[in-house]
């Protein structure tokens, strides 16, 4: 595993310090690792989180680069509390148009603020938390449709149109 965490970092051919291999296998003690099983099953978990954190810089659209450590915690984090790709991609969105750049802490706020309401999916968070809608240039919240005199104007020239207008043959 810590070969393949090198190289995946470093370069092909690198090889892990034993100081590496070292503090990985405290790691596994602490985690109760100690059979070939436990280990296999460890792997493949952490080869799914892999899997899972490239989906995730996906869509937080960081391109070739490599996750700082700090980055990486906080996407663990996120998926350790159950959040998935789609739920992430909301927080960055909504992140974007508050901060107008990533900023770590900010999406990570709103994430452990649906996990302490325990929201987790897309669906969960845009039904109890929906994305307030403002205009660009005033901040303000606009309507949901149109108020009561602009549905009467907009009935009134309905009702010009079709009695008015004929039947257009």
């Amino acid at each position: 595993w810590c070969a393949q965490v090198t190289e995946r970092r470093l370069g092909p051919g690198r090889k892990p310090t034993l100081r590496q291999i070292e503090k990985e296998a405290y790691i596994w003690q602490d985690k109760g690792i100690l059979t070939l099983e436990l280990a296999e099953k460890h792997v493949q978990e952490m080869l799914e989180r892999q899997r899972e954190g490239s989906e995730i810089r996906r869509v937080l659209g960081i391109r070739n680069r490599d996750l700082s450590p700090g980055e990486e915690k906080y996407i663990h984090s996120w998926l350790e509390m159950g959040f998935r790709e789609d739920a992430i991609g909301e927080a960055y969105d909504r992140t974007i148009l508050k901060k107008k750049e990533l900023v770590w802490p900010y999406i990570n706020r709103i994430l452990e603020n649906w996990h302490k309401k325990g929201r987790h999916t897309l669906q969960e968070i845009l039904e109890g938390d929906p994305r307030e809608r403002s205009s660009p240039r005033s901040g303000n919240k606009q309507p949901a449709g149109p108020d009561a005199e602009e549905y009467r104007r907009m009935q009134r020239l309905l009702d010009k149109m079709n009695g008015g207008g004929g039947n257009g043959a």
